[in-house]
């Protein structure tokens, strides 16, 4: 009997853990229970939405791309494209937040070989000649330790 309660417990206080990850500031910014329910799931579908990038790309510049990075630990592949991109990336889906409906302005370049890749990303407001508006970082297990990029994870790969 101590065990299936001592069971439920570290359950709950684990769900509860698990619940509250990245939502430090929802008490404060909740008016009421249901405006709280709708602030912890708005604040989850943004971390899904800047969790990956799924789409598609098109751009009136030819550009080529065959490239991933699981957990930016594992690059492989090169590309290049800047252009605009239709689907789920960047924080946003179909470009909605920025009120560009239906598509995002885009830029990739990026080279992996496995155990080292680097990655320019840039969505929606950047200049490709300015690389403060681009995110730039080393990837892959060496990347982890590479300069001057920092370390892998502070975007998708």
């Amino acid at each position: 009997m101590r065990f299936g309660e001592n069971a439920r417990r570290a359950f709950a206080g684990s769900l509860l853990a698990f619940m509250t990850t990245g939502c430090t500031s929802l008490l404060e910014r909740s008016k009421n229970p249901i405006h709280f329910i709708g602030l912890y799931l708005l604040d989850r579908a943004e971390d899904m939405m800047e969790a990956a990038d799924v789409g598609i790309t098109i751009s009136e510049e030819p550009g080529f791309a065959i490239y991933g990075a699981f957990a930016s630990l594992t690059p492989v592949g090169a590309g290049y494209i800047n252009g605009h991109f239709i689907g789920l990336g960047g924080g946003q889906f179909l470009g909605l937040p920025t009120k560009t409906l239906g598509r995002t302005r885009f830029h990739l370049s990026a080279v992996g070989v496995l155990a080292w890749g680097y990655e320019e990303l840039g969505w929606q407001t950047f200049d490709t000649k300015d690389m403060v508006t681009l995110q730039c970082q080393d990837v892959g297990l060496a990347g982890i330790v590479a300069a001057p990029h920092g370390r892998p994870g502070p975007v998708p790969s």
